[in-house]
């Protein structure tokens, strides 16, 4: 496979959906890593990683899981997350903005990250105006980087319209903070600064559903081939060889 990509949004019951991203991951040879993150009970939420658990079995080749769980869910919260991961075969945890991820609620959530070695990917933005109740932005992600230093953090959505400059700058002195490259902003230079910044290797393909301009920016940044490649592809590979899934 030439890509993977670590953050796809899929629903339960929207077939239409599952067929385009299917159809981009056969256009281009990708391996999707989608979440299914739109529930707000736990009831929901079981049923949504059910649901893609489902589909990493119809699909194999083109859908490893990345499961939802609700940190204020306390213990149920944390069971659904290693079902997830144990039973389920899901590479990851994707939290989206119920708390912000400095919250002490996540703390259970990271530490059984960490015990259970794989990433957490973690929505975030930063705007002067317009920011989401509870929606994390860097500084909470450093925060967290920072209580755990061994837990791998995936910060969601570099091009997403946040300050990208100020978030480099924030997040290069913490090694365990990555980011994918989604975003359905176009501006000029994101790739190549956050190669400069923190370099290739913590940066991981994401489209997030903006799947032209998520990938025109990786393949026409001003970057070696070999940086290139670990953002499409190696970065993952290399991680999904640490936790025994090898693709």
């Amino acid at each position: 496979m030439k890509i993977i990509d670590v953050h796809v949004h899929l629903t339960r019951d929207s077939s239409s959906q599952l067929e385009v991203a299917l159809e981009y991951a056969e256009k281009y040879d990708v391996l999707l890593c989608p979440n299914i993150a739109t529930g707000k009970t736990m009831d929901e939420i079981r049923k949504n990683n059910y649901a893609l658990y489902q589909l990493m079995k119809k699909y194999p080749k083109r859908i490893l899981g990345v499961a939802h769980t609700e940190p204020l869910a306390g213990k149920e919260g944390v069971d659904e997350f290693r079902r997830c991961i144990l039973d389920y075969g899901m590479i990851g945890l994707k939290l989206t903005a119920s708390v912000v991820c400095s919250h002490p609620s996540v703390f259970k959530l990271a530490e059984e990250a960490i015990k259970l070695k794989v990433f957490i990917l973690q929505h975030s933005g930063h705007a002067t105006v317009g920011m989401r109740e509870n929606e994390s932005d860097t500084s909470d992600i450093v925060k967290l980087a920072t209580r755990y230093p061994e837990l791998m953090i995936i910060m969601a959505h570099i091009a997403g319209g946040q300050d990208w400059e100020w978030t480099l700058k924030m997040i290069k002195p913490y090694p365990n903070i990555y980011v994918d490259t989604s975003g359905s902003q176009g501006d000029m230079g994101v790739i190549e600064e956050s190669v400069k910044y923190i370099g290739s290797k913590r940066l991981v393909f994401g489209s997030d559903g903006s799947n032209c301009n998520s990938l025109g920016r990786v393949y026409g940044a001003d970057i070696s081939e070999k940086e290139r490649e670990d953002i499409l592809v190696g970065n993952m590979k290399r991680y999904l060889k640490s936790i025994g899934r090898e693709v």
